[in-house]
Protein backbone atom coordinates (compact mmCIF):
# COMPACT_ATOMS: atom_id res chain seq x y z
CA UNK A 1 0.00 0.00 0.00
CA UNK A 2 2.85 2.67 1.01
CA UNK A 3 4.35 1.79 -1.75
CA UNK A 4 1.76 2.25 -4.43
CA UNK A 5 1.17 5.54 -2.82
CA UNK A 6 4.88 6.80 -3.14
CA UNK A 7 4.66 5.79 -6.49
CA UNK A 8 2.26 8.30 -7.17
CA UNK A 9 3.91 11.10 -5.21
CA UNK A 10 6.21 13.86 -6.89
CA UNK A 11 9.21 15.18 -5.50
CA UNK A 12 11.02 16.69 -8.12
CA UNK A 13 10.15 20.11 -6.70
CA UNK A 14 11.24 19.51 -3.10
CA UNK A 15 9.90 18.80 0.12
CA UNK A 16 8.23 20.78 2.87
CA UNK A 17 8.57 19.13 5.63
CA UNK A 18 8.73 20.87 8.58
CA UNK A 19 5.87 22.88 7.15
CA UNK A 20 3.57 19.49 6.87
CA UNK A 21 4.36 17.77 10.03
CA UNK A 22 3.62 21.15 11.34
CA UNK A 23 0.35 22.10 9.86
CA UNK A 24 -0.45 17.98 10.32
CA UNK A 25 0.08 17.87 14.05
CA UNK A 26 -2.20 21.50 14.78
CA UNK A 27 -5.22 20.45 12.52
CA UNK A 28 -5.19 17.09 14.61
CA UNK A 29 -4.90 18.84 17.62
CA UNK A 30 -7.98 20.88 16.50
CA UNK A 31 -10.26 18.25 15.08
CA UNK A 32 -9.63 14.92 16.83
CA UNK A 33 -12.34 13.52 18.89
CA UNK A 34 -9.68 11.27 20.99
CA UNK A 35 -7.88 12.38 22.79
CA UNK A 36 -4.53 9.78 21.46
CA UNK A 37 -3.50 11.47 18.00
CA UNK A 38 -1.05 9.51 15.65
CA UNK A 39 0.91 10.93 12.43
CA UNK A 40 2.82 8.83 10.53
CA UNK A 41 4.90 10.79 8.60
CA UNK A 42 6.77 8.94 5.59
CA UNK A 43 9.73 10.73 3.45
CA UNK A 44 12.76 10.00 1.11
CA UNK A 45 14.82 13.16 1.58
CA UNK A 46 15.32 16.36 3.88
CA UNK A 47 13.31 19.72 3.99
CA UNK A 48 13.98 21.98 1.34
CA UNK A 49 11.15 24.40 0.97
CA UNK A 50 9.08 24.76 4.61
CA UNK A 51 8.80 28.55 5.31
CA UNK A 52 9.39 27.33 9.21
CA UNK A 53 12.54 25.77 10.63
CA UNK A 54 13.61 22.41 12.30
CA UNK A 55 14.09 24.85 15.49
CA UNK A 56 10.07 25.97 15.11
CA UNK A 57 8.93 22.62 14.17
CA UNK A 58 10.40 21.57 17.83
CA UNK A 59 9.22 24.41 19.81
CA UNK A 60 5.81 23.76 17.83
CA UNK A 61 6.11 20.20 18.84
CA UNK A 62 6.69 21.10 22.48
CA UNK A 63 3.41 23.39 22.73
CA UNK A 64 0.13 22.79 21.99
CA UNK A 65 0.45 20.07 19.79
CA UNK A 66 2.93 17.92 22.62
CA UNK A 67 0.00 15.21 22.61
CA UNK A 68 0.54 14.32 19.23
CA UNK A 69 2.63 10.82 18.72
CA UNK A 70 4.73 11.25 15.26
CA UNK A 71 6.55 7.98 13.89
CA UNK A 72 8.84 9.37 10.74
CA UNK A 73 9.45 6.45 8.36
CA UNK A 74 12.42 7.68 6.37
CA UNK A 75 13.18 6.12 2.77
CA UNK A 76 16.93 6.72 2.88
CA UNK A 77 20.50 6.06 4.09
CA UNK A 78 21.06 8.24 7.51
CA UNK A 79 24.56 8.42 6.58
CA UNK A 80 24.00 10.03 3.22
CA UNK A 81 21.80 12.77 4.87
CA UNK A 82 23.28 13.05 8.24
CA UNK A 83 21.45 16.61 9.30
CA UNK A 84 18.28 15.36 7.85
CA UNK A 85 18.71 12.22 9.90
CA UNK A 86 20.20 14.10 13.40
CA UNK A 87 16.58 16.89 12.95
CA UNK A 88 14.39 13.87 12.74
CA UNK A 89 15.76 11.29 15.56
CA UNK A 90 15.83 14.53 18.14
CA UNK A 91 12.40 15.20 16.85
CA UNK A 92 11.36 11.67 17.36
CA UNK A 93 12.70 11.57 20.91
CA UNK A 94 10.21 14.34 21.99
CA UNK A 95 7.58 12.91 19.80
CA UNK A 96 7.38 9.47 18.92
CA UNK A 97 9.86 6.99 16.85
CA UNK A 98 11.87 7.36 13.58
CA UNK A 99 12.96 4.43 11.21
CA UNK A 100 15.37 4.33 8.37
CA UNK A 101 14.68 2.16 5.73
CA UNK A 102 16.44 1.52 2.46
CA UNK A 103 14.09 0.45 0.30
CA UNK A 104 10.16 0.05 -0.31
CA UNK A 105 9.79 -3.56 0.94
CA UNK A 106 11.35 -2.98 4.06
CA UNK A 107 9.29 0.22 4.06
CA UNK A 108 6.20 -1.49 3.65
CA UNK A 109 7.20 -4.34 6.58
CA UNK A 110 8.16 -1.39 9.41
CA UNK A 111 4.97 0.07 8.27
CA UNK A 112 2.72 -2.62 8.51
CA UNK A 113 4.69 -3.51 12.11
CA UNK A 114 3.88 -0.24 13.32
CA UNK A 115 0.47 -0.17 12.53
CA UNK A 116 0.13 -3.45 14.42
CA UNK A 117 2.01 -1.80 17.11
CA UNK A 118 -0.23 1.45 17.52
CA UNK A 119 -3.17 -0.77 17.30
CA UNK A 120 -2.44 -2.90 20.23
CA UNK A 121 -1.43 0.30 22.21
CA UNK A 122 -4.57 1.50 21.16
CA UNK A 123 -6.62 -2.02 22.47
CA UNK A 124 -4.90 -1.87 25.66
CA UNK A 125 -5.98 1.39 27.19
Amino acid sequence: MISSAIDKADSSSGAALYDAVGTSAAYLDKVAHFKKRILIVVFDHGDNMSHISSQQLFQQLRGPQKDVAIHYLALFDPGNEPGTARIFQTLAKETGTVVFVSNLKKLNHVAQQLAEDIHNAQTRD
